[in-house]
């Protein structure tokens, strides 16, 4: 199975906040709505979305504050057994193993890669 085969496009962007208030806030000046907010451990996160855009906000930590501040891309995954089994063919060097986070509904799975200049491709599926 090719990853394409269970991978179908952009899901989020991860984006770290010093202020996630101030982020949510800014984002929302440029026509973003928040779509979902929880708190992961000790860290605020905010879902926001532009048209077929989702930023993923999160922090209230203190972040290198310079150009390319951008975590990761994430992936949807409509199987991610079947994704993780691809990456794990394709001799790709994880970042994150299989994991779940309680957001939204019904949680999510996902796993991360390294890409060629260090960024994280996060795959993620929906529960």
């Amino acid at each position: 199975m090719k990853l394409s085969d269970s991978v179908n496009g952009l899901q989020h962007i991860g984006i770290p906040s010093e202020d996630i208030k101030k982020s949510v806030a800014f984002y929302k000046a440029l026509g973003f709505a928040k779509i979902y907010e929880t708190v992961n451990g000790e860290e605020n996160v905010a879902f926001m979305e532009l048209g077929n855009l989702v930023l993923e906000l999160y922090g209230d930590r203190t972040i290198k504050g310079e150009t390319g501040a951008i975590d990761h891309i994430a992936l949807n995954s409509t199987d991610i057994e079947a994704s993780y089994a691809a990456c794990k063919e394709l001799g790709l060097s994880f970042f994150d193993d299989l994991s779940s986070l309680p957001f939204w509904e019904n949680g999510i799975r996902y796993f991360s890669v390294i890409g060629p200049s260090r960024e994280i491709i996060e795959i993620c599926q929906k529960l």
